[in-house]
């Protein structure tokens, strides 16, 4: 038996939502005052589930006034501009990860995306 597609794992305290593409994954499910992390998994070779890395993790501040974000993408600590919410922002930055083709080797995933409000 080999590997089974990847399917990414919305998380908050427990495993909340599972789907094969970021963009579905059910942010409504979430408290947005509370961390939540996004993994990557698939199903390994033994048949069982396996969660491979954690892709992205979000860490709401209430009143902050901006996000501080790290990726492949927003370089480290770039100091942005709240727009959305943080479960936006991070499905948003998984998406474009997913349509250059990040996900498609388990043993080379792109740089965790991490945002956290600041004051």
């Amino acid at each position: 038996m080999g590997i089974s597609e990847i399917c990414f794992l919305l998380i908050q305290g427990k495993v909340v939502n599972v789907t094969s593409r970021p963009d579905m994954l059910d942010y409504s499910l979430i408290d947005d005052n509370n961390d939540f992390q996004v993994a990557v998994g698939c199903i390994n070779e033994f048949g069982k589930a396996e969660v491979v890395d954690v892709a992205a993790e979000a860490y709401p501040t209430p009143g902050c006034v901006y996000w501080i974000v790290s990726s492949d993408l927003d370089g480290y600590n770039r100091m942005i501009g709240i727009t959305g919410s943080m479960a936006e922002f991070v499905q948003g930055r998984l998406c474009i990860y997913l349509r250059q083709g990040r996900f498609h080797d388990l043993c080379c995933l792109p740089q965790l995306i991490t945002i956290r409000g600041d004051k």
